[in-house]
């Protein structure tokens, strides 16, 4: 239930990762909206190294990010991924000096802090069904986001803030 509800979030999720990252905690990284890494950084399968299968949503959320060829490749040849490697294959968004990461991703932090939560919890619902639905269902989907979204006090309130040529505050209501 936890990792469903880290992908569900209004807020997104931020990972920064400066060591190794295997099996479970892979699918983890997998499963965050953006994912930093120092170059020393890897990404280890695992499961198949021991005879057991992937778990904590790492079947969802890595064909999504790699592929699903590509991350079939990574469990079946219980691969090590580098962080150049990772952010290639769309694992991860990119690669941070590690004596930057911890200060990278905090600024990533306050800037989607400050950023419409409301609206990027629906999108994360849409990029998250995407994948299972119909054009028509996801437009659907989306027409129905926006909805929701533009009957908030942030939406209307940016609105007001663009015509008005002012920088747009969010609120989170």
């Amino acid at each position: 239930m936890g990792i469903s509800r880290f992908a569900r979030l209004n807020a997104p999720v931020i990972a920064a990762v400066h060591g190794l990252a295997a099996g479970g905690a892979v699918a983890l990284v997998a499963g965050a909206d953006f994912v930093l890494a120092s170059p020393s950084a890897k990404f280890y399968a695992a499961f198949a190294g021991i005879g057991v299968i992937n778990d904590s949503g790492g079947s969802y959320f890595l064909p999504r990010r790699m592929g699903s060829r590509r991350a079939a490749q990574f469990y079946m040849l219980n691969e090590t991924l580098t962080a150049e490697e990772a952010a290639a294959t769309g694992l991860i968004n990119r690669v941070v000096e590690a004596d930057v990461l911890e200060s990278e991703a905090l600024a990533l932090a306050r800037r989607l802090a400050e950023g419409p939560t409301l609206a990027f919890g629906e999108a994360k619902n849409l990029l998250l069904s995407s994948p299972m639905e119909s054009l028509e269902g996801q437009l659907e989907n989306e027409a129905r986001a926006m909805a929701r979204v533009t009957r908030t006090d942030d939406a209307w309130n940016a609105m007001r803030a663009v015509l008005a040529k002012e920088k747009p505050s969010f609120q989170g209501r």
